[in-house]
């Protein structure tokens, strides 16, 4: 289902935000990381408008700053699987993203360059995590 068929019911800030690419681990001398771009992550939860009862249900969106243009978003994330695909936590403690632009599917990573808004990110993350959790486990 596409993402304009839902009601954006709450949106949280993530500023200072950059994503860049993923080189592979194999990498040549000639392969580097690029950021690709700045500005803000937005979570946004989501809600069927037609839908009687409130399942959980976000998308995360790259927004330019200083204008609404969307740089590149999320899948909808439904369930706990599609929050381990989208999200996935690095053992460096960066984020990989997989975000959607032009109908492909593109791994990114993000990095915040604030520390008390990538303690917000993570507060997001792990809140959506025991969300699904505890849905997962009914």
């Amino acid at each position: 289902m596409a993402a304009d068929s839902y009601i954006v019911t709450h949106r949280r800030n993530i500023m200072q935000c950059q994503l860049f690419n993923v080189v592979p681990t194999q990498k040549r001398k000639r392969e580097s990381q690029q950021r690709l771009w700045a500005g803000k992550a937005v979570f946004e939860e989501l809600m069927l408008p037609e839908m009687g009862q409130w399942t959980p249900t976000y998308q995360l969106k790259f927004e330019y700053e200083s204008t609404p243009h969307v740089f590149c978003r999320t899948r909808i994330m439904r369930r706990l699987r599609d929050v381990k695909r989208v999200l996935q936590r690095q053992p460096d403690g960066a984020f990989h993203v997989l975000a959607r632009a032009q109908a492909l599917d593109i791994v990114l990573e993000l990095r915040i360059g604030d520390a008390a808004e990538e303690q917000k990110f993570q507060d997001m993350w792990q809140r959506m995590l025991e969300e699904f959790e505890m849905l997962a486990e009914k």
